[in-house]
């Protein structure tokens, strides 16, 4: 009995000594905007990480004005102003900060570019 008490004594501290601190590898620097879907949206949004650049293409005759962002995929743990349910107006570009995990800001740039059906 006393050896079965010592082996779960062994195991059960090797266990708890496996676990990971969440911050073992920093917090992340990326304020990226990974994927967006927006109402009335054709085809996939081009994201240009470089210049922090999101062109959505969208119909001629399509109200700008009140445009839903349906999905908003951002980098991890990062926030930003405006969510997936919020509604944008894309007649001008529309200026999205994104907040990192570790607190580095990124300011981002939605706009529209329209096509003829």
């Amino acid at each position: 009995m006393k050896i079965k008490y010592i082996w779960m004594l062994f195991f059960g501290a090797l266990f708890l000594n496996s676990c990971i601190r969440e911050d073992y590898f920093g917090e992340s620097e990326y304020a990226n905007i990974k994927n967006i879907l927006v109402s009335n949206q054709s085809g996939n949004a081009v994201i240009n990480n470089d210049n922090a650049l999101v062109v959505v293409e969208i119909p001629a005759g399509v109200d700008l004005s009140k445009i839903k962002i349906e999905t908003l995929e951002l980098s991890s743990f990062a926030k930003s102003d405006v969510n997936a349910g919020d509604f944008i107006d894309l007649n001008d570009e529309v200026k999205v900060n994104v907040i990192s995990e570790n607190g580095t800001a990124r300011q981002w740039t939605i706009k529209a570019d329209l096509f003829n059906i």
